[in-house]
């Protein structure tokens, strides 16, 4: 990882025993160029430093020359942020942890509830403008 920490997109880190995952992202998160973003107890997703879902966004909108009022993003997770930071619509997961919840200006149903599919069947409903 070292070596090659700035060409690394994401990698996903799953480990169901709690103290092993602990105890590797410790070791991980200490290796120069990369960063990790831990959102639950049994994974953490490993990138290069500087590089989120925030990032992700800013260089499309970039690329495509549009403004972020034309960005919806729907989250549930700490790792979320960077994204729902760039988007001018927040929408959070009825699942979503807390801080997500109090940031985002709308809620949809849970992962479970397909609540991104609810939110794609409404879209022109979370725009004050027409699509």
């Amino acid at each position: 990882m070292r070596e090659q920490a700035k060409e690394i997109h994401k990698i996903l880190v799953y480990e169901e025993e709690k103290e092993r995952l602990d105890v590797f992202e410790k070791h991980v998160s200490q290796i120069p160029g990369i960063q990790v973003s831990r959102y639950n107890d049994i994974s953490f997703d490993v990138t290069a430093a500087g590089v989120d879902k925030g990032h992700a966004i800013r260089d499309i909108r970039g690329r495509l020359g549009i403004g972020r009022e034309w960005v919806l993003a729907i989250g549930d997770a700490p790792n979320d942020m960077p994204m729902l930071r760039e988007a001018g619509v927040r929408i959070a997961m009825r699942n979503a942890k807390e801080e997500i919840r109090l940031f985002c200006d709308r809620m949809t149903a849970s992962n479970e509830e397909d609540g991104v599919a609810q939110v794609l069947e409404h879209l022109d409903s979370y725009f004050p403008f027409h699509i």
